[in-house]
């Protein structure tokens, strides 16, 4: 039994563009897709049938997941988040709906965690969809050893709760797996081929804006910083490529070494100014910059990597940029298109 008539031919499509996607990232990665639904037993829809957990077409049986709703149950019962207030009844209501359903995707990711803990594999699970009374989950499967080697950031929050992303990886993930949730809201998904309306180089590079984006929140910078570089890369100065680094960091960063200030601190969004800005850059020092303006000139001393507060954007050569994080390439910007850094051959 399905869900709904087009389930096979929605699992068969989502695999198709996975693979499309994560192996333009990574060969290794071996990403695989599937789709689980669980009755949601307080939609106030009698169940047609016995059938409590669908994971037909899966490897998965039924009875993995039979204690999700429990799990769930006590995840939000001791989620922090929970005891936030939202201005009025329906916020309110809205808020915590979306607390119920982390704390099932959360249940879901923990039951496979400990049933493949001995395997080589990473789960992970996007927001469910209720459909005919089910809650329809898609969990894609990744290559564990795989997924440890790409580079990567420790910390995934910053201020202590705010979710931010740690790599490229990360980043093209959420943006698949969001975009599978919303896909399943169309009724009668997988009618049509490709469900997801989007190639392998759309995923990767909104990927790569949601993982720039989630960075700014550490030093209060602008969200289109993404398209800023992009366009710096594109100058030229008098007949030269663009070159040179930008460190970005707050201001008040004790690591950032400021050994010239400017006057008038120029947009980063200026990004002609700031193309004629980087023919000064040599060696170790480096255009200053907050995240919305540069302001100076200097470099890092003593810089704490476990902080994870300070990034470098190097640009290569014409329409090419690197983010860096103490000394390790964390994404490669050619053309618009990011993409993982190069194994060096042995």
């Amino acid at each position: 039994m399905y869900v709904w008539g087009f389930q096979p031919h929605f699992q068969v499509s989502i695999n198709t563009t996975a693979k499309q996607i994560f192996n333009e990232l990574r060969l290794d990665l071996n990403p695989k897709v599937w789709v689980v639904g669980i009755w949601a037993e307080d939609n106030g829809i009698d169940n047609p049938n016995p059938v409590d957990i669908v994971t037909i077409d899966t490897p998965f049986e039924p009875e993995l997941f039979c204690e999700v709703n429990d799990i769930a149950n006590e995840i939000y019962d001791n989620d922090p988040d929970r005891l936030m207030l939202k201005g009025g009844e329906r916020a309110e209501k809205k808020y915590h709906h979306r607390l119920e359903l982390k704390a099932k995707v959360n249940a879901m990711i923990k039951i496979l965690d400990k049933e493949y803990e001995n395997l080589n594999t990473s789960f992970y699970v996007s927001m469910p969809v209720n459909i005919r009374g089910y809650w329809v989950f898609t969990i894609l499967q990744l290559n564990k050893e795989a997924v440890k080697s790409i580079p990567s950031l420790n910390t995934h929050t910053v201020f202590g709760r705010y979710k931010i992303m740690r790599s490229l990886l990360e980043s093209t993930i959420t943006e698949f797996l969001s975009t599978c949730s919303k896909a399943l809201q169309i009724p009668d998904v997988g009618e049509e081929l490709n469900v997801l309306s989007r190639n392998d180089g759309e995923f990767i590079r909104s990927g790569g804006e949601r993982f720039l984006k989630s960075l700014s929140f550490k030093f209060h910078g602008q969200f289109d910083l993404f398209e800023i570089f992009n366009l710096i890369s594109t100058q030229y100065y008098e007949g030269g490529e663009s070159n040179g680094r930008i460190i970005i960091s707050n201001i008040d960063h004790p690591s950032v070494n400021q050994i010239l200030k400017f006057t008038s601190p120029i947009k980063l969004s200026n990004h002609r100014a700031i193309r004629k800005l980087l023919e000064m850059t040599s060696g170790s020092i480096c255009l200053l910059a907050d995240g919305n303006e540069v302001y100076g000139m200097g470099n890092l001393t003593d810089y704490d990597a476990t902080e994870e507060d300070v990034f470098i954007i190097d640009f290569k050569r014409h329409f090419t940029w690197e983010l860096n994080h103490s000394d390790t390439v964390l994404m490669v910007v050619e053309y618009r298109q990011p993409s993982l850094p190069k194994e060096r051959m042995n």
